[in-house]
């Protein structure tokens, strides 16, 4: 049986059910059934065989709806949308190359990039424009009302997998192993945005995740995802610059970390994103300060001497492990106490308000000195994820601070 028989009987099929979905076909239709026929005899199929394949990497299997005749409704379907032959020329090279392309995205919410860079192994962190084009894709950026409503950035990879799982049927291909991946990344990509708040200058929320495959990959791809609403949305957000060597050196460490040492940084990490939210509305900044100052003491608080003033001991720490010469160390800790202070104010007077800094002339306004504290915490979660755990921080002296490796 040639390709010409095969397209045919589906060009036949297409005239005969016309604007009929043939999805709402039943299997026993006459146009599936002869469309069926050619195709088992073209692939050297039995029309009563069992197919499975994988939607995704590691689904365990799905049992194709139908066997050949499900591939016989999907290509009148398809037939439609395109044309008899590219339907079939698709389909087949499905079957005798067994590899589809496959997208795993999780959109990010909080900064804009013009970019794409790569942050570990297959894995980029760019604009969501720069994500390849999938109905997923589209459906997101449409269900906002207009693209600066909602995720404007994604980590995301591009990949192949085999999806028929029995390659001892006739003309299924045997990809080679280095072509193709059959691991899942997007709890990496969720570890690797967690970590992003302290590695750029922007928030990081974690919006929509999805995994689909290529819109030609026939009835053998799939797609999934899971999302979220955060009240931010519609905000303006800052357009970032990635340092691309230090995101990446550093993603690839933070991944390495013994789990103890994560969970010692969750809640540094999730307590600066938070405050890098609220300061992008002037009616959060307060709570920014709060959330910063969280982050702080979780990161540096670990108490030995309860009775010492939080803040001194908070900034003093900070200026050990940051390190420098007398000078850099004291700008360290006049940015931080300042910082912690502000936070106190919030804490017990329930206001922000102008802060003499020392070696600074005239008061400052809380946000100017917000940045310059944001920057420093983040220099300082980066020290602790390079040095691979939370050093005995009483243990330090003045002038032996840590070094990074």
């Amino acid at each position: 049986m040639t390709q010409e028989a095969v397209i045919r009987a589906l060009e036949a099929a297409i005239e005969a059910t016309g604007t009929t979905n043939a999805f709402e076909l039943g299997l026993d239709d006459r146009s599936i059934a002869e469309i069926a026929k050619a195709l088992s005899l073209l692939l050297g199929w039995d029309p009563q065989q069992t197919i499975k394949y994988d939607a995704a990497p590691n689904s365990r299997g799905i049992e194709l709806a139908g066997g050949v005749k499900g591939l016989a409704r999907w290509l009148i379907e398809e037939g439609k949308r395109a044309s008899p032959k590219v339907a079939l020329e698709r389909l087949l090279r499905v079957v005798g190359e067994n590899t589809v392309d496959q997208y795993e995205v999780v959109t990010l919410w909080g900064f804009t990039l013009n970019t794409s860079t790569q942050v570990f192994e297959d894995i980029y962190l760019g604009p969501l424009d720069d994500v390849p084009d999938t109905n997923q894709k589209r459906q997101t950026m449409q269900s906002f009302g207009h693209p600066l409503n909602g995720p404007q950035a994604a980590l995301y990879r591009h990949f192949r997998f085999g999806p028929i799982l029995d390659t001892s049927m006739p003309n299924v291909g045997n990809s080679p192993m280095e072509s193709i991946s059959q691991e899942e990344k997007t709890q990496t990509m969720r570890k690797i945005a967690a970590v992003l708040p302290a590695l750029i200058d922007a928030p990081v929320l974690p919006v929509i995740n999805w995994f689909e495959s290529d819109e030609t990959a026939s009835v053998f791809g799939g797609a999934k995802g899971a999302g979220r609403d955060f009240r931010h949305f519609g905000l303006p957000v800052p357009a970032i610059v990635v340092d691309a060597a230090r995101v990446a050196d550093h993603v690839a460490a933070y991944l390495k970390l013994p789990i103890p040492v994560v969970d010692s940084l969750r809640i540094p990490l999730a307590r600066l994103n938070s405050a890098k939210s609220e300061a992008l509305e002037e009616e959060t900044l307060p709570d920014a300060f709060i959330d910063l100052g969280i982050a702080l003491e979780a990161l540096l608080s670990m108490e030995k001497d309860p009775t010492t003033e939080i803040g001194y001991r908070l900034a003093m720490r900070a200026a050990i492990l940051r390190g420098g010469d007398a000078a850099f160390r004291l700008g360290t800790y006049t940015v931080l106490k300042s910082a912690y202070d502000s936070r106190s104010a919030v804490a017990h007077r329930g206001k922000l308000t102008k802060k003499k800094i020392p070696g600074r002339s005239g008061p400052a306004d809380p946000d100017d000195f917000f940045g310059e504290a944001v920057a420093l915490t983040q220099e300082l979660l980066g020290i602790v994820i390079k040095l691979g755990d939370v050093p005995d921080l009483d243990g330090l002296v003045i002038d032996g601070a840590a070094n990074a490796k």
